[in-house]
């Protein structure tokens, strides 16, 4: 197959870091390649490709141009016939997003139309288009999260009935001639967003830096390589989830309250089985370990399930490393410990773990030390900020480095005193890139944005009796209105002024621990988490106490508020119920 492709160099290590960790199916690749490298004739007459600049913006605006064609094709092909076959949780499943995906992209190509082939001033440049559409794209997240749930309810619906799988086969017949299936097809949409970062860098490569769109180039990759960082870290957070839900499944007698879950105590760091021995008992007992980033659980190991026996909420316990054995060449002599620290009746009582080797000791020590870090990391708690841990509900960047909170839960930390949003690495940033907040004043329907961006007034604004402002990334405004598509009108003390909307992002109000919405697909069950078999669960259970529709074979989304447990832990006693002993 003829292919006018622009051929990447391979000297960047960092593409695994954006692109690898996701994509790892050479057939979908395959896939991928062949309806991207569509032959197409030129669309723009005298615009044929004559420097290496030109074929990295013809293979931009040309690929794009066949993504559109192949989302239409799912929606022509496959979404319409089906309408009347299959049910409508069915459709919900298996083409989540993919009709907003196609508005999206319809609306992203024309506008990369304009930028890559009009030579008007009012037209949008190649990074503009990149750096509006961003907040569109963010629904990838979920669109990636959700695929595999997807493709695996396709294979469920063709084993489930002769004539489901005819229909389906005689779309792909007529889609595209039986070459690729409709759950091969459906991941064709994460491979598209994971590869803008990489056609943006060819092009800024081959740009020179004295062109007028090189430094928003550069924005616009830094932009596409933070989605790409989101997507991923999105998928996985979905990842963690099931896998969280099963290990809470798996342990028989465990009580936890009304609208909270293990999840609500943050990620599994570690798990392993340890000995544990406390200051009543001589004897060591061994115990089934779950570390989470607020609580260490111990249960007792019972064939395929867990028995709870106690939980650490660790912030009450500093941790002593011991660092020789008792006695040297046994086994289960490497120590380590946590020890009360509260002002209780329990203050300075000692929990001892014991390690079958050094390097188990090792480990588990790192993975107290980051478990505890997260929770509280250094510089989170000073005179002017209070940063916790928190679940964001919507998509949320850090006020510091402007770059997306990533992940689903627990994604970043909220300052309880200055409301600021950050990473847990920009923390120790606050005070030196951003002071204090003073307190909000006004009507809480004042709307402010804030910019992403500097902007030193290279484009002309709309209407020439309001002036345009320029500005650093960070400033604020009071936003008056929107004029088009493009511009704001804006408030800075008493100057007014137009500022473009690309290079904004609306301040949003919350309160300090708004609740969360995290959506759990309901999937078939499988064996508890502690059997032989390694990796990630793939079909795990759905929460007990959320509502689904019924039948055992429901795939309907569910939603579950989610809680942002507060740092005194003892207020919210997460078990219910008697513990029994150690």
């Amino acid at each position: 197959m003829s292919c006018w492709f622009y051929v990447y160099s391979t000297d960047y290590d960092e593409d695994e870091e954006y692109y690898d960790t996701v994509i790892d199916d050479e057939e979908e690749e395959e896939i991928y390649a062949d309806l991207m490298c569509k032959s197409r004739k030129s669309l723009i007459v005298g615009k044929d490709p004559i420097t290496k600049r030109d074929f990295c913006i013809k293979e931009l605006y040309e690929t794009e141009k066949n993504y559109v064609d192949a989302l239409n094709m799912i929606i022509f092909h496959f979404m319409r016939p089906l309408k009347n076959i299959l049910r409508d949780h069915d459709r919900e499943i298996v083409f989540k997003h993919v009709e907003e995906l196609y508005q999206t992209h319809t609306g992203f190509h024309t506008e990369l139309q304009k930028a890559c082939y009009t030579q008007l001033s009012s037209s949008p440049k190649i990074s503009d288009c990149f750096i509006k559409w961003k907040k569109k794209f963010l629904v990838y997240g979920d669109y990636c999260s959700c695929l595999p749930a997807a493709q695996e309810h396709i294979d469920e619906l063709m084993r489930r009935g002769d004539l489901i799988k005819q229909i389906i086969e005689e779309c792909q017949q007529r889609a595209n001639q039986g070459r690729f299936r409709l759950r091969d097809l459906l991941s064709v949409p994460m491979q598209r967003v994971l590869k803008y970062h990489l056609l943006l860098r060819e092009l800024l490569k081959h740009t020179d830096k004295s062109h007028a769109d090189y430094s928003g180039l550069q924005v616009a990759l830094d932009e596409m390589q933070d989605l790409s960082l989101y997507v991923n870290e999105v998928k996985r957070d979905n990842e963690t989830l099931h896998l969280i839900k099963e290990i809470e499944n798996s342990i028989t007698d465990l009580g936890m309250p009304e609208n909270t879950s293990l999840s609500d105590y943050g990620r599994l760091v570690k798990d392993g089985e340890l000995q544990v021995k406390t200051v009543t008992e001589n004897k060591p007992k061994k115990r089934y370990i779950f570390l989470f980033d607020k609580v260490l659980m111990m249960c007792k190991s019972r064939g395929e399930c867990y028995s709870y026996k106690d939980a650490l909420i660790l912030q009450n316990f500093s941790l002593e490393k011991v660092q020789k054995s008792t006695t040297k060449g046994e086994k289960w002599t490497h120590q380590f410990m946590l020890v009360d620290k509260t002002n209780s009746p329990t203050k300075g009582n000692t929990i001892t773990f014991l390690c079958k080797t050094v390097e188990m000791q090792t480990k588990w020590i790192e993975a107290v030390e980051m478990a505890q870090a997260n929770t509280h990391p250094k510089d989170s708690k000073t005179e002017t900020h209070d940063f916790v841990m928190h679940t964001f509900s919507e998509p949320q960047e850090c006020d510091i480095c402007h770059k997306l909170l990533r992940g689903v839960f627990y994604q970043g930390y909220l300052c309880q005193i200055t409301d600021l949003s950050v990473h847990k690495e920009c923390i120790s940033k606050v005070n030196v890139v951003s002071p204090p907040r003073p307190p909000k004043q006004g009507s809480k329907n004042n709307r402010k944005v804030k910019a992403t961006h500097s902007f030193d007034g290279t484009r002309p604004p709309p209407l020439q009796r309001v002036p345009m402002l320029t500005f650093r990334v960070g400033e604020t405004f009071d936003l008056l209105r929107q004029e088009n598509e493009n511009w704001f009108e804006v408030q800075r003390g008493v100057e007014i002024g137009y500022v473009p909307i690309p290079y904004m992002k609306e301040v949003v109000q919350r309160t300090s621990y708004e609740p969360a919405v995290i959506r759990m697909p309901d999937r078939p069950p499988r064996s508890p988490l502690n059997s032989a078999s390694s990796g990630p669960p793939t079909s795990p259970r759905p929460p007990t106490h959320v509502n689904t529709t019924n039948g055992p074979n429901s795939h309907a989304t569910a939603t579950r508020e989610y809680v942002n447990v507060t740092a005194e832990l003892k207020l919210k006693p997460w078990l219910v119920g008697h513990a029994t002993s150690l």
